[in-house]
């Protein structure tokens, strides 16, 4: 049942989770929410600046424009250093005990356990990055999960015609091996973009920075979901070639 308005006491107004005091600012509001739901309305890498002291103010110019966040790194004189060292040399992920296990668990009768396992590498040149080093990806290393992998090619996503096809999966190693890597502003995650032999439509993974998983709780730049795109979208100014 709602509020009446005589119930609603003065001084205070309306938000989404429910009345806060009338002198009460977005940004002490906002202190106050779940690091999730900072992650959500921020992005990330501003929520953690947030989180770090960075007031609101401090994202948007004068005219009330979001700065990037290579602006943002630049004029916050914010350095993000990966929290684990990045190894020089990419450990080389077996090929076909990944093909093995796409098999497995895309199996009719297999049940997603939410297991992750390393599908390939971020290449040198997007950790370099300046706005994937505003990230601060914890690493280097990309995995999937059993999940993940089901999802991308869910029954309603192949009617869609939105499905990379499973032999083409099956080969997702080799295929982040070859990706051209696509930088999107606006969700900040990174995409990887490769041939999958269909005609006007090329494969893209989406490799979020920083995932993180619940049990055991850690965090990991995870490919969360696959699928296939015109390449004309890609022309888009939310997007960027690393």
């Amino acid at each position: 049942m709602g509020l009446k308005e005589r119930d609603i006491p003065e001084g205070t107004r309306a938000s989404m989770n429910g009345q806060v005091a009338e002198s009460e600012t977005y940004q002490t509001w906002l202190k106050k929410q779940s690091p999730e739901f900072q992650n959500e309305t921020l992005g990330k890498a501003r929520a953690e600046m947030f989180r770090n002291g960075t007031p609101l103010d401090r994202f948007v110019d004068d005219s009330g424009h979001q700065y990037t966040l290579e602006q943002l790194r630049e004029k916050e004189g914010v350095e993000l250093a990966a929290k684990k060292p990045i190894a020089e040399k990419m450990p080389v992920v077996n090929k076909k005990e990944f093909s093995d296990y796409v098999e497995k668990v895309t199996h009719k009768d297999y049940k997603a356990r939410h297991e992750f396992v390393r599908v390939g590498s971020l290449p040198v040149h997007v950790m370099n990055d300046e706005a994937v080093k505003a990230l601060n990806p914890v690493n280097n290393e990309i995995h999937v999960s059993d999940y993940q992998l089901r999802h991308s090619l869910r029954k309603f996503k192949n009617e869609k015609g939105a499905t990379v096809p499973m032999s083409e999966i099956k080969q997702l190693p080799t295929k982040l091996e070859g990706a051209k890597w696509i930088y999107d502003h606006v969700h900040e995650n990174v995409l990887a973009i490769f041939d999958v032999n269909l005609a006007d439509s090329v494969g893209k993974s989406v490799v979020a920075i920083n995932f993180e998983r619940r049990k055991p709780k850690e965090l990991m730049n995870v490919v969360v979901t696959s699928g296939v795109i015109d390449p004309e979208h890609l022309k888009n100014k939310r997007y960027r070639e690393i």
